[in-house]
């Protein structure tokens, strides 16, 4: 009875396992070199860290926060847009070591941004990420900020100005204005 009790938890874990790494339809499921083993964690952070407010697979309320599916990807079209991802404070005080930090970035950029990460993007190191969330962001006027990253990363990227996340009538933006 025991051995069934074992074997039966077993698959059990792995059926879990299976649901936290399975990609929402039409998301891209490569992952960066060597970040296969940290896919199923890097998921799970996503959801316990990031979920919340992004949704499950990426998808989010504009006007509250910027989706992340099919987008997030053009961040990595300019050095800022790159750099501004992980010195989010949000993601810069993640309470999670830098190595496991840039697998959860990766995991973001490489499987929900899909098509919009450019094909020749790298993929974040932990040493990298150590550098970049220890300049956290400390402005106050963050949306004046993200704008200036937003038309540069569409000036590089043109192709996502379609995207409601970058464009200049924004409801995240505009809410925030109010």
């Amino acid at each position: 009875m025991r051995i069934r009790t074992r074997l039966h938890a077993l698959l059990g874990v792995g059926m879990v396992a299976g649901v936290l790494v399975t990609p929402a339809p039409g998301v891209r499921a490569a992952t960066p070199p060597g970040e296969a083993t940290h896919r199923a964690s890097a998921r799970t952070s996503y959801l316990l860290g990031c979920g919340g407010c992004h949704g499950e697979h990426g998808h989010s309320s504009p006007a509250i926060v910027p989706d992340l599916t099919g987008q997030i990807g053009y961040f990595l079209c300019t050095p800022e847009g790159r750099a501004y991802l992980v010195r989010l404070p949000n993601v810069a005080f993640a309470h999670l070591p830098s190595d496991q930090l840039a697998a959860l970035v990766n995991y973001m950029v490489f499987t929900l941004g899909g098509s919009s990460t450019p094909k020749d993007a790298r993929p974040y190191d932990a040493a990298e990420v150590d550098r970049l969330r220890h300049e956290p962001f400390r402005m106050t006027d963050f949306i004046a900020y993200r704008q200036k990253i937003v038309a540069g990363v569409v000036h590089a990227c043109p192709q996502a100005a379609h995207f409601s996340s970058f464009a200049p009538d924004n409801p995240y933006v505009m809410a925030l204005k109010h």
